[in-house]
C-alpha cells in the first residue's frame, strides 16, 4: 500500500544548497488532504525553504516534491503556473497592496483570474471579509490597519480563489495574544469549513500546535521530530526537547563556532 495514498503533497528525501550552504539534508515529509500541519523549528533552519519548493519557487538538488500527485520541478511554466492558481500563500507580513484599500486588495486575484461581472465579484469579496470579521474595514487601507487586522486580510484574499491549499509563513509572528488567537481560529475553521488543506510554518509552539494534526519539527536541515502534537510535546528527543521548551543549551549550541576566546583577543591584527 503507497504511504503517501492519501497526501496532497510529498517531499521525498529533499537536498537543497544555497549559496555554497546546505540547508536541506534529505528532508521527508507529507501532508495529508483535509489536515492542518505544522512545520516548526528555529529561525534558519530551513521551514520556509520546504514551503518554496512545495510553491516551485526553489528546486531540490535531490529528491522529489509531489503536489496533488504532479512533480512540480518538473512542471513547465504554465503547467506550474495553473498549480499554483490552486494554492495560496500568507506572508508573515501580509503582503497588501499599500496603494489599494482593504476591498481591492481581496478583489484583486478575482480580477486577475477571473471575468466575474462587478456584482457577483463585489458579493464575493464581502463574503471573503465576513469570513474574517472584516467586511466593515472594506474602505480601510493598509496603513489604517493593525498587524492582526492585516493578517486578516490577507487571509480573505488568499481564499478569494477558493484553493486547495494555504501555505503559511509565520503567521503568528509579532502578533498580540489576541489576534494569535484570531488567527489560529480563522485557519483550523477555514480548514475545516473549505475542506481546505493547511501548511503552517511556524516557531510558534503552542498554537502551532493548538491547530494542527501534524506536527514535523526541523533542525539543521532535518526532519527531528514528528507526530501528533501530543506526540511531539511528549518526546523525550535533546533535539525536540531544547525547542520544545525553549533551552539556549542543547543539541543547537548558543555560540557560533570561533578560535579560542584568548587567543583571538590577543593575536596580531596582521596575522
Amino acid at each position: 500500500m503507497n504511504r503517501y495514498a492519501d497526501s496532497l503533497v510529498v517531499v521525498d528525501a529533499a537536498h537543497v544548497t544555497l549559496g555554497g550552504r546546505p540547508v536541506l539534508k534529505g528532508v521527508t515529509l507529507s501532508v495529508a488532504r483535509g489536515q492542518v500541519v505544522a512545520i516548526m523549528g528555529g529561525s534558519g533552519c530551513g521551514k520556509t525553504t520546504i514551503l518554496n519548493l512545495i510553491g516551485g519557487r526553489l528546486k531540490p538538488d535531490r529528491g522529489q516534491v509531489l503536489v496533488d500527485e504532479q512533480s512540480v520541478p518538473d512542471l513547465d511554466t504554465d503547467r506550474l503556473f495553473e498549480l499554483r492558481k490552486r494554492m495560496a500563500m500568507l506572508f508573515q507580513t501580509g503582503a497588501l497592496f499599500t496603494d489599494l484599500s482593504v476591498y481591492e486588495n481581496v478583489a484583486f486575484p478575482i480580477r486577475e483570474h477571473t471575468q466575474l461581472p462587478e456584482a457577483l465579484l463585489r458579493t464575493v469579496v464581502l463574503m471573503k471579509l465576513e469570513t474574517v470579521g472584516l467586511r466593515g474595514a472594506r474602505d480601510l487601507m493598509p496603513s489604517e490597519l493593525s498587524g492582526g487586522m492585516a493578517r486578516r486580510v490577507a487571509l480573505a484574499r488568499a481564499i478569494a480563489l477558493e484553493p486547495m491549499m494555504i501555505m503559511y509563513d509565520e503567521p503568528f509572528t509579532g502578533l498580540d495574544p489576541i489576534s494569535k488567537g484570531i488567527i489560529a481560529k480563522l485557519i483550523k475553521d477555514l480548514n475545516a469549513s473549505l475542506g481546505i488543506t493547511s501548511i503552517v510554518v511556524s516557531h510558534d509552539v503552542a498554537e502551532s500546535c493548538a491547530i494542527s494534526d501534524y506536527a514535523y519539527l526541523v533542525g539543521d536541515g532535518r526532519i527531528i521530530g514528528e507526530g501528533t502534537p501530543s506526540d511531539v510535546q511528549r518526546s523525550r528527543s535533546p533535539h525536540v526537547r531544547q525547542f520544545m521548551d525553549g533551552e539556549p543549551e542543547g543539541p543547537v549550541p548558543y555560540e557560533y563556532p570561533a578560535p579560542d576566546y584568548l587567543e583571538d583577543l590577543f593575536q596580531s591584527p596582521s596575522a
